[in-house]
């Protein structure tokens, strides 16, 4: 499949970051004028050399020591990694952290704090919201592979700022959520005229996108995760499809055919991979092009 007029995602970080990989594992983060950032560490976790770096936060996993935390682009230590694993899979422009004493919060890729860690779990982020729970835990006993999560004294959601959400009885939109218990939990999005207009084209080409992605059938909706800032200039907005059992559902940030980005023109871009040597590299297609060449 060959697709024309690819525009590369780009960072807009005052500095470009890249890591530099030595023997698979000795790991260092450099500049583009080759000043090392982040000195070498053997690192559990494999990284592409010269792959940049796109976010605001480096994940590092120190072998000999047997820590995961994540950095800031200057080194500084921010928080440690979801319950001491590999990096949480980023949903919605966020991640899952921990802090020394196993609690949970979530952080967006630029490093700020939207959740405090304070809660024993937090799902992650979908269609703007997030369930947590306290005193709960995974009872392994029962099953190590899939455990069920139990216990949980008080739970709720939570939106983007942190802020307990308020269920309620009835529906009042189309898009609220129901959950397990009945209630209704209120959709979380609103947009300008512009933002409208930019999903509007996205919602317009639903049933190409639907075939592209081999989901037939499913009822769509797109909706902005993120606004343009100087860390990256674009729009960030998500597929979801609606399942009549499962409510909104969407796939990770990576997953190609499932985000988009818009730039403060109106343009719209699909996200996509690049070969590039031996690895890939993280791509923008436009979206005309994506959709002509995606039927070819």
């Amino acid at each position: 499949m060959l697709f024309f007029f690819i525009s590369f995602l780009s960072s807009a970080q005052n500095k470009k970051l890249f890591f530099k990989t030595e023997n698979d594992s000795i790991i260092s983060v450099i500049d583009e004028k080759g000043n090392i950032i982040i000195e070498p560490f053997i690192s559990e976790y494999h990284y592409n050399n010269n792959e940049e770096i796109q976010n605001g936060i480096i994940y590092i996993s120190l072998k000999k020591e047997k820590k995961n935390y994540y950095v800031n682009r200057e080194g500084k230590f921010l928080f440690y990694s979801y319950n001491n694993k590999e990096p949480d899979t980023p949903k919605e422009y966020s991640i899952r952290f921990s802090d020394k004493n196993g609690k949970t919060g979530i952080a967006d890729l630029a490093g700020n704090i939207l959740i405090p860690a304070k809660y024993d779990y937090v799902c992650p982020f979908n269609f703007g919201f997030v369930y947590y729970c306290q005193e709960c835990y995974f009872d392994r006993e029962k099953d190590t592979e899939y455990p069920s999560l139990t216990g949980a004294k008080t739970f709720g959601y939570l939106d983007r700022n942190g802020k307990e959400i308020t269920v309620t009885d009835k529906k009042k939109n189309n898009k609220d959520t129901r959950e397990e218990h009945g209630k209704y939990i209120p959709y979380q999005f609103s947009y300008n005229d512009f933002e409208k207009k930019i999903l509007q084209k996205l919602k317009k080409n639903s049933e190409k996108i639907n075939r592209i992605n081999i989901s037939e059938g499913d009822q769509l909706t797109f909706e902005i995760i993120k606004r343009p800032d100087q860390n990256i200039p674009y729009y960030f907005i998500k597929l979801y499809r609606f399942q009549e059992n499962a409510n909104f559902s969407t796939d990770n940030d990576d997953a190609v055919g499932f985000n988009f980005y818009a730039d403060e023109t109106g343009n719209i871009f699909v996200h996509h991979y690049q070969r590039d040597g031996n690895d890939y590299k993280k791509i923008l297609v436009p979206l005309d092009e994506w959709l002509k060449h995606s039927d070819d």
